[in-house]
């Protein structure tokens, strides 16, 4: 990530620079910290990590749709399509020479 930042570097402001910087720091420092935990540790402190909220809850089958502004653009489309499929059709006349 550090080369992609100093690729980046001259489309950055000195504020953006000293934040990804400071990023790249705080998450080698976490890297660092979880390859030097032991075995009983890294199970330990898997232990706050509960998979089971990341689990998919599929929608609710039936939500409420009604909405009165949607309704309302609704309508003016399909009376803006409908005048466009219902036109009479144009005639093409010669003009005279």
């Amino acid at each position: 990530m550090r080369e992609a930042v100093g690729k980046m570097k001259p489309r950055m402001t000195g504020e953006e620079i000293g934040w990804w910087e400071r990023t790249i720091e705080e998450e080698q420092a976490k890297i660092k910290q979880w390859n030097e935990l032991s075995d009983c540790q890294y199970k330990e402190a898997g232990k706050a990590f509960d998979l089971l909220s990341f689990r998919y809850h599929p929608p609710d089958p039936d939500p409420e749709t009604y909405d009165e502004e949607y309704e309302k653009r609704r309508e003016m489309l399909q009376k803006q399509i409908d005048k466009r499929n219902t036109f009479k059709p144009v005639l093409l006349v010669k003009k005279a020479k």
